[in-house]
């Protein structure tokens, strides 16, 4: 037989065949061999004649293969089961591409099958590394993944293979893809597990660069059923600390952000981190410039933070919020600002006009200041806020004139003392307001030395009934003196009442009546003169009711020159003849008692002090 075999080519060279190639264009393979096998297993694989790419083909005659293995790993045999005597040789058919023969792997380890053809010069053939296993691989398994990512960084990723009895597939040589749920630069990545350089397991180093959420997969090329799915990956910017000096800011001033790294519970962390801190685009802030590379026309700030605390400027001249953005870290703290026209201490003044400041002395009833005050903002310009309304605030008993306004940001008043305080070694204090609320709190006011003095004009009040109690609707009558003591005039004086439980009040000076406009009146006062004034009203129609005149004489911007005077009278259910010169009617004894029981607890009560705007005192600009 194996003479016929020799005698082959010669047989076949005699008889030409458009079949026959030169034999260097053929050789010896293996098809069907597994990557993996497990120890004592009988396999069945076919070795072949085929092309160099190693596609089977026919060669037209018998083919003598010498078997063999790189490693002495297992044996072949003729039979399923692998039960018989081993053989080295076997026999392609004359018309076949292949003969089926079975091997058995006996030693663990990575082997080749080897096929040879040592009579027609076919190219020797081999086959892929099969692994000698325990056990076939079963799962594959992200095991190692980073717990903190940042974007931009790389990290290591480590999948490993295990076999059906749980152990690491050391054998595992199959062919996968990686790949991810979001954009990885090195994914998908397709590979192969190496036995010999893996051991059953590979780690990937990968680019994470954008935050987000990232899912790893990883699948057999040849076996659906292994593959894998990493955890979620959370790739997230370090978190940075964002503290402003101030969130709200006045005008053409600045506030200044401190970044730094934290930790999940806020405290510093040594973790470096390059942050940009910007402005929204088309935002009127400019960057203060404190660190090179700063310019005012930046829309970004960056920050390298490597355990300490970096700073950045910003400044606005405009009424704005601004929220900025903070890149490449994710902010804790609110970033918004607010920049707003506010008050200036620096640019604003309280004064008293033409006196002497901080501490002018005020003698009561007889001085007078005028209060200045000039409002700026931030930006060193006027600042009235149209919607408050501005007043002076003072410290009792100083009284505060009417409010002018001459100009934007500007306001003045008169300031007296109307009486003489307990202690005259307090100073008193003038604060100016919005809404009642003192403005900058007590970084604006002004103190007062007071001083007390008898008025220079001397009021004096009564009433010209005999008896406290008045018929209910009838007309009672009053008398007010005016007594001017200096040697200067008063050409404005205006003389002030106010009542309760009377009405329809007239006036009138040496039979002349005056003028009354919300029951006061122009009543000039020369030096060393005495005007009496006459004034009825009509008593309450009510009975039981106490009435009161109270009369005040004033300059004609409304600073009182005299203390108040008032006079109490009371309603009673008798007739009572209250006309001129008259007599009190008889009464019971019972009921004089309760009158001058009556008369004993009546006393004036301190009237509020208001604020007269006439037509001859200037209003009060808008704001």
């Amino acid at each position: 037989m194996r003479t016929l075999l020799l005698l082959a080519p010669l047989l076949v060279a005699a008889t030409p065949s458009p079949q026959l190639l030169p034999l260097s264009d053929w050789k010896l393979g293996f098809d069907g061999p597994p990557l993996e096998i497990k120890q004592n297993e009988c396999i069945a694989v076919t070795v072949q004649t085929q092309t160099l790419a190693g596609m089977g083909v026919n060669l037209g005659y018998a083919v003598n293969v010498s078997l063999g293995q790189n490693q002495p790993l297992g044996t072949f045999h003729d039979l399923p089961g692998c039960l018989q005597a081993p053989i080295t040789e076997t026999l392609i058919p004359f018309g076949s591409i292949g003969k089926r023969v079975y091997y058995k792997a006996s030693t663990l380890g990575r082997v080749m099958l080897i096929a040879t053809d040592g009579v027609l010069g076919l190219n020797p053939g081999a086959s892929r590394p099969i692994s000698v296993v325990i056990g076939y691989t079963a799962r594959l398994e992200f095991t190692a993944v980073p717990t903190t990512l940042r974007p931009g960084n790389t990290a290591q990723v480590k999948v490993k293979a295990y076999d059906e009895f749980n152990n690491k597939a050391v054998g595992y040589a199959g062919r996968f893809i990686l790949s991810s749920n979001l954009s990885i630069p090195e994914l998908p990545l397709e590979s192969n597990f190496e036995p010999l350089r893996d051991n059953g397991e590979r780690t990937f180093t990968l680019t994470f660069p954008a935050p987000g959420n990232y899912q790893l997969t990883i699948q057999d090329v040849a076996q659906a059923n292994l593959n894998a799915q990493s955890s979620t990956l959370p790739v997230l910017y370090p978190k940075v600390s964002v503290v402003p000096t101030r969130k709200l800011v006045g005008t053409c001033e600045s506030t200044t952000f401190t970044l730094q790294v934290v930790n999940d519970q806020g405290q510093p962390s040594p973790e470096p981190a390059t942050v940009r801190l910007c402005r929204p685009v088309g935002s009127a802030v400019s960057l203060v410039p404190t660190q090179a590379g700063d310019t005012r026309d930046s829309d970004c700030a960056v920050r390298i933070l490597q355990g300490s605390a970096q700073s950045v400027t910003w400044i606005s001249t405009d009424d704005v919020d601004v929220p900025f953005v903070l890149h490449e870290g994710e902010p804790v703290g609110d970033l918004t600002i607010t920049w707003k026209r506010l008050p200036s201490p620096q640019h604003s003044s309280l004064s008293y006009v033409g006196k002497l400041y901080p501490e002018p002395t005020l003698t009561s009833y007889i001085d007078q200041l005028l209060l200045q005050f000039e409002l700026k903002d931030t930006c060193n310009q006027p600042l009235a806020p149209s919607e408050k309304l501005f007043s002076f605030t003072a410290d009792q008993p100083l009284f505060v004139g009417p409010v002018s306004q001459p100009s934007p940001g500007v306001w003045k008043a008169s300031v007296a003392l109307a009486g003489c305080p307990a202690d005259l070694s307090q100073r008193l204090v003038v604060r100016p307001a919005f809404d009642g609320t003192p403005i900058l709190g007590e970084l604006f006011e002004l103190h007062i030395q007071p001083k007390c003095s008898d008025p220079l004009v001397e009021l004096s009040l009564r009433s010209k009934e005999d008896s406290a109690l008045a018929k209910p609707g009838a007309q009672v009558e009053f008398e007010v003196k005016l007594e001017n003591k200096s040697s200067e005039p008063v050409p404005q004086g205006v003389l002030d009442l106010s009542t309760e439980g009377l009405t329809k009040v007239k006036a009138e000076v040496d039979g002349t009546p005056l003028t009354l406009q919300d029951n006061a009146a122009e009543l000039p006062l020369e030096p060393g003169k005495t005007l009496t004034v006459r004034i009825t009203a009509q008593a309450s129609a009510q009975q039981d009711q106490s009435m009161r005149l109270t009369a005040l004489y004033t300059r004609e911007n409304g600073i009182p020159l005299t203390p108040e005077k008032s006079v109490t009278l009371h309603v009673g259910d008798r007739d009572v003849n209250v006309g001129c010169g008259s007599q009190p009617a008889t009464l019971p004894g019972h009921l004089v008692s309760w009158l001058v029981l009556l008369l004993a607890a009546s006393r004036p009560w301190e009237r509020s002090r208001r604020l007269r705007q006439r037509e001859r005192i200037d209003r009060q600009a808008p704001w």
